[in-house]
C-alpha cells in the first residue's frame, strides 16, 4: 500500500486568501472610521453643550436640537407610560391631532432602549439621531460594491455620503428626527431589489421579502409620507420584474403589477396632486401658506452646492462622475429614480429633501473613481489612490466650518424662557393660543393644550393668526371663543351654508365685530331678506347667536411674546384674501428695546429719533422721516406732532413707543391696526382681553374674555 500523499494548496492560493483577507480587514477598519467621522461631525455641537449647561438644559435635562424633535419625545413619552393612542387630544384643540395607529417607530425604537438600559427617554432621542445616520456608509459602501464599484470607489462614495452638510445639519445632536434614516431606507429598496435582479435562482424572492419588510417598517417610521415610502417600493420593483425577471407568464406578472402600481397610486392620490402642486406652484386650496416654512423654498443651482459638498471643482468632478455612472450602470441606473427624483425636488419643492440627493451625488464621486482607474495604466494606480485622498480631504476641507452650527442654531434656546412665564400664570391644563413654533415644548414640557404646533398647513395657521391679525378687539376675541368651542368642524359648517370661505369669514368678520346685543339686528335682517341661511338648529337669530358666542366652559390664554414679532409671518398668514391669495396690507415691523427719551431725541444703542427733524436712523442703516409720533404712556395714546420736521417724502411707516415699558417699534399703518400690535405697545385689551402677565417687550399673557366683561 502506497502512503497517503498529501496534498498542500499552491502558494499563490494562499498568498491570494492572505491578501484578500488583509484587504477585507482593512475594508472594515476604514469603514469603522467613517462611520465614527459621521458621527463626530454629529455630535460635535455638544461639547460646545456641556460648556453652557444652563443654555442647553431645561428642567434638569438637555434640549432638544430641533422644534418638530419634541413631537417625536412626546410619542416616545406616550408609548412609554402607555397613554399613546391614534388622537393627541392636547394638540391643535379642539379637534386633536391624528397621530399613526402604530406608533412611530423612531420613538418605538427609543423606548425600547430606554427600558433596556434605563437611560432617560431625552437623553437616548439626543443620541440616537446621530448613530442611526451612520447606517448610511455601510449601505453605500455594499451599493456600490453591488455595482461593481472597487473598494476604493465604495469607500470614498460612503465617506462622501457621512459628509454632506445638509445631512448632518438635520441629522445632528438633538435633531430627534426620521432624517436619520428616512435616505438609508429608500437606499435600501433600491439595494434589495438589485440584489433581487441579479439573483438567478428562486432565492432571490429573499430580497422580495426583505424589501416587503423594509417598506413596512419604513411606513411606520417616516408614517407622514407615504407617497415616497410607496413609491421607494413600487419603482424599483418595476423595474426589476420588467427587465431582469425572466417568465413565460409575462402577461400575468405585468398584469399584476399594473394593479399594484394603480393600487399604491389611489392609496396616495392626495399627496402626490399636493406634491405636483408644490412642484408646479400652484395654490393648493384657499388657503394660501404664505411662505412660513423655509424648508419649502426651492434653492438654486448656488444654495444647492453650497449645501451638499461646498466646492464647485468637487461639483464638476461629481458631475463627470455621475455622467460616467449612467453610461456604464445602465438600466441598472433604473434603480435609482426614485431617490434621484426626491434629490432633484430642492429645485422646484424646498431644500427639506436635499438628503436625498447626498447619496447619489456620492456615488458620482465614486464613479469618478472608477473612472479614473480605468484611465490609469496599473502601474500608475498609486496616483489614483493619491487622488482620492485628495478629494475626501477637499470634501471635509470645504463642509467642515459649515458644519460646525453651535449654540446660536438651536432654536429653543431663545423660547425656552417663555414656557416659565406659561407655567406660573396660567391653570394646569389650560388652552394656549400662541405661535405654532413653540406649541410642541408647551405640550412636552408643561403638558398644557395648544390650538397649533408644528402644523405648516394654510388652513390651521390662518384660524391661528387670523384674529392676531385683525383690527377689532370684539373680532378677535370672539373669534377665538368661537373656534376654541368648534374647531375646525364648526369652520366647515360655515363654508357649507355659504359656499365658500370667503364668504363664511366675510359673514364672521361683520357678526363677531359686535357684542351678542349688536349682532342680533344684523342677524334678524339678513335672516329675513335671505342673505343668510337657515338650516335646523341655526333658524333664528338667537340659535346663530348660540353657535357664534358659544359658553365660555373653558379658559382659553392668549400667549404673544417678541419672538413672533421678529417676522411678519403673523400678519401675513392672518390677512391673505381667501379668493386671490394676495397679501391684504404691508407687513412692516421693526422693533426696538430699552428707549430713552431726552429733550431732543429718543434713543437706544440700536436706534435714534432726532425729535425736531423727525429724522430717524436704526442701527441697520435704516434712514426715516417722521411728521408725528404716537406715545403710550401706560394710560393713553397720544399723537406727538413734529412741527420742524420735513414735508418732502414723509416715511409711509409710523413710529410707536410706550414710554412705561420703554419698547417701541417703526411699523406700517395697516400692522399699526391689528389686535397683536394694539395689545401689545398699548397693553389694554379693552375689556375682551383681561390681563394675567405683562412683562412687555418679552412676553404677554392674556385670558381671552369674548364678549365684552
Amino acid at each position: 500500500m502506497k502512503p497517503s500523499a498529501q496534498v498542500n494548496p499552491p502558494q499563490q492560493s494562499k498568498d491570494f486568501l492572505a491578501t484578500s483577507r488583509q484587504k477585507s480587514i482593512a475594508t472594515i477598519m476604514a469603514l469603522a472610521l467613517i462611520v465614527a467621522l459621521s458621527i463626530f461631525l454629529r455630535y460635535e455641537d455638544f461639547i460646545d453643550w456641556q460648556k453652557n449647561k444652563p443654555v442647553f438644559q431645561y428642567q434638569g435635562e438637555y434640549i432638544m436640537g430641533s422644534l418638530d424633535a419634541y413631537i417625536n419625545l412626546q410619542h416616545a413619552k406616550d408609548i412609554d407610560e402607555g397613554t399613546y393612542d391614534s388622537l393627541d387630544e392636547k394638540r391643535n384643540v379642539p379637534n386633536g391631532a391624528v397621530r399613526p395607529a402604530i406608533p412611530p417607530l423612531l420613538s418605538v425604537i427609543t423606548v425600547a432602549i430606554h427600558r433596556i438600559t434605563g437611560i432617560p427617554l431625552s437623553t437616548v432621542a439626543l443620541f440616537i439621531t446621530i448613530i442611526l445616520s451612520a447606517f448610511i456608509v455601510p449601505l453605500i459602501y455594499d451599493l456600490a460594491r453591488k455595482l461593481a464599484f472597487s473598494r476604493i470607489g465604495g469607500l470614498v462614495a460612503a465617506f462622501f455620503s457621512a459628509i454632506s452638510i445638509t445631512d448632518i445639519s438635520r441629522t445632528r445632536i438633538g435633531f430627534f428626527d426620521t432624517d436619520c434614516l428616512n435616505v438609508v431606507f429608500v437606499l435600501l429598496n433600491c439595494y434589495l431589489f438589485l440584489c433581487f435582479a441579479q439573483s438567478q435562482n428562486n432565492r432571490r424572492f429573499r430580497f422580495l421579502l426583505l424589501a416587503i419588510l423594509n417598506t413596512f417598517l419604513f411606513y411606520t417610521f417616516w408614517y407622514n409620507a407615504s407617497s415616497v415610502v410607496i413609491f421607494s417600493f413600487l419603482v424599483p420593483l418595476f423595474v426589476a420584474f420588467i427587465f431582469y425577471f425572466d417568465t413565460k407568464h409575462k402577461r400575468y406578472v405585468y398584469g399584476f403589477l399594473a394593479l399594484l402600481g394603480g393600487g399604491g397610486l389611489f392609496v396616495v392620490k392626495e399627496e402626490i396632486v399636493n406634491i405636483m402642486n408644490l412642484v408646479l406652484g400652484n395654490k393648493q386650496n384657499s388657503f394660501h401658506l404664505q411662505d412660513i416654512i423655509g424648508e419649502l423654498v426651492p434653492v438654486g443651482m448656488t444654495e444647492y452646492m453650497e449645501t451638499t459638498y461646498a466646492n464647485s471643482f468637487l461639483y464638476l468632478l461629481i458631475i463627470v462622475g455621475l455622467v460616467h455612472f449612467f453610461l456604464k450602470q445602465k438600466r441598472k441606473a433604473l434603480f435609482f429614480v426614485v431617490p434621484i427624483g426626491l434629490g432633484l425636488l430642492p429645485f422646484f419643492a424646498g431644500n427639506r429633501f436635499l438628503i436625498f440627493a447626498s447619496p447619489i451625488l456620492a456615488l458620482g464621486i465614486g464613479s469618478l473613481v472608477e473612472l479614473l482607474f480605468q484611465m490609469t495604466p496599473r502601474k500608475h494606480t498609486k496616483f489614483v489612490y493619491l487622488a482620492c485622498a485628495f478629494l475626501m480631504g477637499l470634501g471635509l476641507y470645504s463642509n467642515y466650518n459649515k458644519i460646525i452650527h453651535k449654540m446660536h442654531q438651536v432654536p429653543f434656546v431663545k423660547s425656552k424662557a417663555l414656557l416659565g412665564p406659561l407655567e406660573r400664570f396660567t391653570p394646569e391644563n389650560a388652552n394656549i393660543w400662541t405661535n405654532w413654533g413653540i406649541g410642541h415644548q408647551i405640550h412636552y414640557y408643561l403638558d398644557k393644550n395648544t390650538y397649533a404646533d408644528g402644523e405648516f398647513g394654510g388652513e390651521i395657521n390662518y384660524y391661528l393668526h387670523f384674529p392676531l391679525a385683525a383690527d377689532n378687539f370684539a373680532l378677535s376675541a370672539n373669534f377665538m371663543r368661537f373656534y376654541g368651542k368648534h374647531g375646525k368642524e364648526g369652520m366647515k359648517k360655515l363654508y357649507v351654508l355659504f359656499g365658500t370661505e370667503a364668504k363664511a369669514f366675510a359673514f364672521l368678520k361683520t357678526i363677531l365685530s359686535k357684542d351678542i346685543e349688536g349682532a342680533m339686528p344684523i342677524l334678524d335682517s339678513g335672516l329675513a331678506d335671505g342673505e343668510y341661511p337657515k338650516v335646523e338648529g341655526l333658524e333664528t337669530s338667537q340659535e346663530w347667536t348660540s353657535f357664534l358666542y358659544p359658553d365660555q366652559t373653558e379658559d382659553i390664554y392668549l400667549f404673544l411674546h417678541q419672538l413672533i414679532l421678529q417676522t411678519p409671518s403673523w400678519f401675513k398668514q392672518g390677512t391673505v384674501d381667501l379668493e386671490t391669495g394676495v397679501l391684504k396690507g404691508e407687513a412692516f415691523f421693526q422693533s426696538f428695546s430699552n428707549l430713552q427719551k431726552n429733550d431732543g431725541s429718543i434713543f437706544s444703542n440700536e436706534f435714534k429719533l432726532d425729535l425736531k427733524t423727525g429724522q430717524a436712523l436704526t442701527r441697520t442703516g435704516g434712514r426715516f422721516l417722521f411728521q408725528n409720533i404716537l406715545t403710550h404712556d401706560g394710560k393713553a395714546l397720544k399723537k406727538t406732532p413734529l412741527p420742524k420736521a420735513s414735508r418732502h417724502n414723509p416715511s409711509p411707516y409710523t413710529f410707536i413707543w410706550n414710554s412705561k415699558t420703554r419698547f417701541g417699534a417703526i411699523i406700517s399703518k395697516d400692522v399699526a391696526k391689528t389686535t397683536l400690535m394694539r395689545l401689545f405697545m398699548q397693553e389694554d385689551g379693552d375689556g375682551y382681553f383681561e390681563p394675567v402677565s405683562l412683562n412687555t417687550p418679552h412676553y404677554q399673557i392674556w385670558k381671552i374674555k369674548g364678549t365684552r366683561q
